[in-house]
């Protein structure tokens, strides 16, 4: 089977890949917002049934986020994370003029920093110049 990369994302398909994954599922008028207001998405499919996925999100400036990571697990391991990485960076590169910077960040799962340190990005604290990244997560009562 040959797998294709394409730029959209349905919301139902977007939370079968974070359910696939085993996280936390999104309601559809939130993921709504978040695939229109999505800079870049790359989705790999197989028989036109999506399989994996990446995005960015960000300023359109200077800070860019990769989010949502991910390969169906009978997917892994073949370089479908790999290809969607490299189309992540190749559209993050291509939006950069000369003497331009931007910065690129992310929250890795547990012990997946390596497969990102192939493309470029260092875990935190990395030296004086970066801390630990944190995070929460806003909920109202009804959420976990």
């Amino acid at each position: 089977m040959q797998v294709e990369y394409v730029n959209t994302l349905s919301i139902d398909d977007y939370n079968d890949l974070r359910k696939t994954a085993g996280w936390r599922e999104v309601s559809n008028r939130k993921a709504e917002i978040g695939l229109k207001n999505s800079n870049f998405i790359v989705v790999a499919t197989v028989n036109k049934k999506p399989i994996g996925m990446a995005r960015i999100v960000g300023d359109g400036g200077y800070f860019t986020l990769v989010v949502d990571v991910v390969v169906v697990p009978q997917w892994q391991k073949k370089g479908i994370g790999k290809n969607l990485m490299k189309q992540i960076m190749a559209y993050i590169n291509q939006n950069i003029l000369e003497k331009e910077s931007i910065f690129v960040s992310l929250i890795a799962a547990p012990n997946r920093e390596s497969f990102y340190e192939q493309f470029g990005f260092k875990s935190c604290p990395d030296s004086d110049l970066m801390g630990a990244g944190i995070y929460q997560y806003v909920c109202k009562p009804c959420c976990t």
